[in-house]
């Protein structure tokens, strides 16, 4: 198996009901583009963009870095922990939905990029912080999809 299409595609993760979790939706919904997607929490129903696409980047709210929340950061997989501060109020973790690709026998090129958070509870909203970043965020988003 492998994929099936020259595409590349930005996946963003997260949940608009969790404060900053919802930083990946919120981006989907400012950049309004066919290559940036709202995966929502999907979990492993995102396996069917990995097959569609030979390059992923996957978007989402970090918790866990170390670093002040607003801080852009980026990454490969291999970096990520298997169900570890990657992941929000989601049922599994992108980690997982990464190791079950590759199980499969799917293998897209995937980054990884997202922004520490300030928070994460019930409420809409992202955090001053969170929101600050959005630019810069959007500005690597753009800049990964005209490689």
């Amino acid at each position: 198996m492998g994929c099936s299409g020259p595409e590349r595609v930005v996946l963003c993760v997260g949940n608009l009901l969790m404060g900053d979790e919802g930083l990946g939706p919120t981006l989907a919904q400012a950049m309004a583009s066919e290559q940036v997607l709202d995966a929502g929490t999907v979990g492993y129903a995102m396996l069917s963009e990995f097959r569609r696409y030979q390059e992923l980047l996957l978007v989402d709210a970090i918790d866990g870095s170390g670093k002040p929340a607003g801080t852009l950061l980026r990454f490969k997989p291999g970096q990520l922990r298997l169900s570890s501060g990657f992941r929000g109020a989601h049922d599994i973790g992108l980690s997982d939905v990464i190791m079950a690709a590759h199980l499969l026998g799917l293998d897209p090129k995937i980054e990884c990029c997202g922004i520490q958070i300030a928070r994460m509870d019930f409420g809409l909203g992202l955090s001053q912080a969170v929101k600050a970043a959005l630019p810069a965020l959007q500005a690597y988003v753009e800049a990964w999809l005209a490689r």
